[in-house]
């Protein structure tokens, strides 16, 4: 248990801003509406500790070669907890689907030193935190391996992108 909580609002946290693309892109889920609490599926309350929600996007500018997507908690005791990085995806994807790791495209490290999704998992009795998942989409693929540190990977992504999209999820214990 201590290892979830830690997943979820512990560890290290991220220094990085959001790069300065403008906010264009349209990002959506049949799960949850931007601003609506999350479902306890897709949180470390869910079965299995919590998957990935499916996401949705739209209105992407042309020129996009690549596409990132960075799950962050701005409210974390600590200070910006990255829950998921993940890059690699094709210009032309619009979306990822619920509980399926993405086969092929990597994830970098999270706050909690993990490379894959660590679910949102806010400290018992904390008002509701807020969890960011941007979309970015970018001018160039990254060129990173699985597992980069997160600094790395936002700092890539930071330097690569022209546009970007955000759909925010609440939770609380």
């Amino acid at each position: 248990m201590a290892l979830v909580l830690l997943a979820g609002c512990g560890g290290s946290s991220s220094n990085s801003t959001p790069p300065p693309a403008p906010a264009t892109i349209k990002v959506s889920s049949p799960a949850f509406k931007n601003g609506a609490r999350l479902p306890a599926r897709f949180t470390c309350d869910g079965k299995f500790g919590g998957v990935n929600p499916p996401l949705g996007w739209s209105n992407k500018p042309g020129g996009v070669k690549s596409q990132a997507l960075v799950l962050e908690d701005p409210d974390a005791p600590g200070g910006n907890f990255v829950h998921w990085t993940v890059w690699g995806m094709m210009g032309r994807t619009n979306g990822l689907d619920a509980d399926i790791p993405p086969l092929g495209l990597p994830q970098g490290q999270n706050s909690a030193g993990t490379s894959k999704y660590a679910a949102p998992c806010p400290p018992k009795g904390d008002s509701p935190h807020h969890y960011e998942f941007t979309i970015y989409a970018l001018k160039e693929p990254i060129a990173l391996k699985p597992g980069a540190p997160q600094d790395l990977v936002l700092d890539k992504i930071k330097r690569a992108a022209i546009a970007r999209g955000v759909l925010t999820g609440t939770y609380s214990r």
